[in-house]
């Protein structure tokens, strides 16, 4: 396995773990960002750009790469499972009002732990 790929899939799942309820996710140039919670938060993911769309498409592409990963690795990430259920919970909670994503965190924690059951 590559290492740099090992260590990107690390990293964003490590910092989903990290995730509060009421921040967001950003994505720069291909890294996810978290957006704490502050007076401005709305106003300043507005001006960027920031949408709830370019979440699920980063999430979802951080399964394909796992999923890309040959299975006797892949067990190097169930370690991160607790966290990452945290923080996508955290995710749902923030959007509770919004069923679609409530709904794709609920997928996408199914199929991370369908891709690290294997």
């Amino acid at each position: 396995m590559n290492e740099e790929i090992r260590d990107e899939i690390t990293t964003n799942l490590r910092l989903i773990s990290l995730i509060k309820v009421n921040e967001k996710i950003s994505v720069r140039k291909g890294h996810l960002r978290i957006d704490r919670e502050t007076n401005v938060q709305s106003i300043k993911r507005w001006f960027r750009g920031d949408c709830r769309d370019d979440m699920i498409f980063f999430l979802r592409n951080l399964l394909k790469k796992l999923g890309e990963i040959e299975l006797p690795n892949r067990g190097k990430f169930k370690n991160e499972l607790s966290g990452v259920e945290v923080g996508l919970n955290n995710i749902k909670t923030t959007y509770s009002e919004d069923p679609v994503v409530v709904v794709q965190m609920e997928n996408i924690w199914e199929k991370l732990n369908n891709l690290l059951a294997e």
